[in-house]
């Protein structure tokens, strides 16, 4: 069995507390979200005067941790939760839900994301 994130193009969502499984089989798991951004240091971030929701300066290092630079940019990460499915025949999946976005997951490129395409997005 391989896990892979799994949503649908068209937002299954009750609200923001109760969200509806994408599909049968799937199940809510943690992961790690890494929040990437183009501003070359930190210090380029904090100096855009950008306001929290508490009317105070937000500071690159005042959320998230494992602060850290990569070749675009700064990114750090924050403990998430989103959906999840357990498969080990793509072709299967995509035979019962029809048509399929396979690819790395733009909020954990790590993870490989499986999107049941049920909706026009572009």
């Amino acid at each position: 069995m391989v896990r892979f994130h799994v949503c649908r193009t068209r937002s299954q969502h009750d609200d923001d507390d109760n969200p509806v499984s994408p599909c049968e089989g799937a199940f809510r798991a943690p992961y790690v979200r890494v929040d990437r951004r183009t501003f070359k240091t930190e210090a380029e971030h904090d100096s855009n005067g950008f306001i929290g929701r508490d009317g105070k300066p937000d500071l690159w290092r005042d959320q998230g941790s494992n602060h850290r630079t990569w070749e675009g940019g700064i990114c750090r990460d924050f403990d998430d939760e989103d959906w999840f499915i357990e498969i080990d025949d793509v072709i299967a999946f995509m035979r019962k839900h029809g048509r399929l976005v396979i690819g790395p997951w733009f909020l954990s490129p790590e993870i490989i994301s499986i999107e049941i395409y049920d909706d026009y997005r572009e």
